[in-house]
């Protein structure tokens, strides 16, 4: 006869990550919990992602997706604490070439932390400019990319990710982008810079007199642009 415990857990949706809250009603202890959670690991029934959480195995997945280690780690108890940024981030927005098999993926968070290793999978952790609870991660996201363009662009052509960039922006609506040119205040200078002059070129001028007051007009900003591709680039100083 199944226990309370595997009761419970067998009540979840394949993929579901719980905690030890999610089990008191099975009655047991700590020590005890732990003890029946090691053996329905040892059994496959779940799998351990991180210290205190845990997924239901779904029967036809034999490894840990990526996305679900990810998942774990910027949502815990119902609390946003994460979220995904870097290379993973720029594959899927078509900026770079998509990397087969790829095994190490980046989470912004509030307090940093070493690597953790997961079966594999190696997530990597990034000071978050803002907090992830509280803000628009797709904003946070694209701000990280165009942070770290110079590093992009040492993998794919400038003029091509800037195309890709200004596609983003223009397709979203208003409120995107004033929280594109707000949020942009939490970063570094040739970031707000940068994310001027692609407003500017997508004619949204709404929001850049926050930008502009933000810089000191002094300061050069050096960023692998072509003008060519990005003329408003040298209203805000930056250089190629």
């Amino acid at each position: 006869m199944p226990s309370p415990l595997l009761n419970i857990i067998q009540s979840f949706q394949p993929g579901r990550i719980f905690g030890y809250t999610d089990l008191t009603a099975a009655g047991l202890n700590q020590k005890a919990l732990s003890t029946e959670l090691r053996k329905l690991i040892l059994r496959k029934r779940i799998v351990r992602l991180l210290k205190g959480r845990y997924m239901i195995t779904d029967p036809s997945q034999k490894e840990q997706k990526p996305e679900e280690i990810i998942r774990a780690i910027c949502l815990f108890r119902n609390k946003i604490c994460g979220y995904e940024t870097g290379p993973s981030i720029w594959e899927k927005w078509q900026f770079i070439p998509k990397t087969e098999n790829r095994n190490i993926f980046y989470v912004a968070i509030n307090n940093m932390r070493p690597a953790q290793n997961h079966n594999g999978i190696t997530i990597r952790f990034r000071k978050a400019r803002l907090d992830p609870a509280n803000y628009n991660h797709n904003v946070l996201q694209l701000l990280d990319s165009i942070e770290a363009f110079n590093s992009i662009t040492q993998l794919e052509n400038g003029a091509y990710v800037i195309g890709k960039i200004l596609e983003m922006i223009t397709g979203q609506n208003a409120a995107f982008h004033q929280q594109l040119a707000n949020y942009a205040l939490a970063y570094r200078p040739a970031t707000r810079a940068f994310t001027g002059a692609l407003l500017q070129h997508a004619g949204i001028e709404e929001n850049l007199s926050l930008l502009h007051t933000s810089l000191n007009h002094l300061s050069v900003y050096k960023l692998r642009i072509d003008y060519s591709t990005l003329p408003e680039a040298k209203n805000w100083n930056i250089v190629p």
